[in-house]
């Protein structure tokens, strides 16, 4: 790995759009132990990824445990060849609700490019999506002990059938509408429309917009090679590599809504399975104090440092993206059996 730039820069939306590896760049070895499940790999929406021992990196010492994170990735070229760098973060917490993310250096996932070599910025995939937690939009029918609603009529107490659980009941909702000014600045908040069938025979059974960071139920011979689970959560955003799935950038001024329930459930939206929001880091700090207060009240017991488990393992980063491209490449659905709630 390869120290920040002193001043602490990193690579932004206005950033230069060039960069050179400067000579006698000298790097650091870093040795990571992976507890979450990710096979190896190093993510941004997970904290089990921590440094095994005490570590220098740029005159700074971090400690053994300390939580490292891919933050962002960036895509590079030199007129040939193109090369993805990867800025690597480590969080530290001011109280249970608030950390930061400190940039402290870079990596190359794959090749490295020769020394003193200028390259072009081509695309960047800023995997914190610090505004914005799992939502659907207005319009998805979501199924409930009374046959399907639309999930902007729902209210707190009414109950929505769970796969794990059966009936259970909301506890929190809330909605966020995104202007033509807030895309033009974080154009990656696009919602991800997932067309009818898309992901097998009548899965959904009609068109399903939802959010880049919500995660989708996937199960599969391949899910269960591949991560040896029969059924895994995956966000959206990974997905758009696949037929009849696409990031909707046409007049995207979309509306999100969050619903909450006192664990982490899936539930049938459109006739196929997605997740609900997710209480963890990622999420308590995006959100402004008197909604992380109210969740409180709700949730007592909520401790955001140590967040309750997933409904299914959640795939990240690069395997998200092996797993996605596996399916592609053999033509295989992502949903292949259809499942009765409690």
């Amino acid at each position: 790995m390869l120290e920040q730039s002193p001043s602490g820069a990193q690579w932004g939306w206005y950033s230069s759009p060039t960069l050179t590896v400067n000579t006698g760049a000298a790097p650091t070895q870093v040795e990571i132990s992976d507890t979450d499940g990710s096979s190896g790999t190093l993510d941004d929406d997970s904290e089990g990824q921590v440094l095994t021992q005490d570590t220098v990196i740029g005159g700074v010492t971090y400690a053994a445990g300390s939580m490292l994170q891919d933050e962002y990735e960036v895509s590079l070229t030199d007129g040939t060849n193109t090369y993805r760098l990867v800025a690597i973060s480590v969080r530290t917490y001011s109280d249970p609700y608030t950390y930061n993310d400190q940039i402290i250096g870079f990596s190359w996932e794959g090749d490295a490019p020769p020394e003193g070599v200028t390259l072009t910025y081509v695309a960047s995939s800023n995997q914190d999506y610090a505004s914005m937690v799992p939502c659907f939009t207005p319009g998805t029918q979501i199924e409930t002990p009374d046959g399907p609603r639309p999930v902007e009529s729902l209210r707190v107490g009414d109950t929505v059938l769970t796969l794990d659980h059966g009936a259970q009941p909301l506890r929190w909702i809330a909605r966020r509408h995104l202007n033509a000014g807030d895309i033009d600045l974080r154009p990656e908040l696009c919602p991800i429309r997932i067309a009818a069938g898309a992901l097998g025979p009548g899965r959904p059974a009609q068109d399903l917009v939802v959010s880049p960071q919500h995660r989708i139920l996937l199960r599969s011979r391949i899910v269960e090679r591949m991560t040896t689970e029969p059924e895994v959560l995956i966000a959206a955003r990974h997905l758009t590599a696949l037929p009849g799935i696409s990031v909707l950038r046409d007049a995207c001024e979309p509306a999100y809504i969050h619903v909450l329930f006192d664990r982490h459930e899936v539930v049938i939206a459109n006739g196929t399975e997605a997740e609900t929001l997710l209480l963890g880091p990622e999420v308590t700090r995006t959100l402004p104090r008197a909604t992380r207060q109210a969740w409180h009240r709700l949730l007592p017991d909520l401790d955001p440092t140590n967040p309750p488990p997933p409904a299914r393992p959640l795939v990240t980063g690069k395997k998200a993206r092996n797993l996605v491209a596996r399916h592609h490449r053999n033509a295989k659905v992502l949903q292949d059996t259809l499942v009765t709630v409690i």
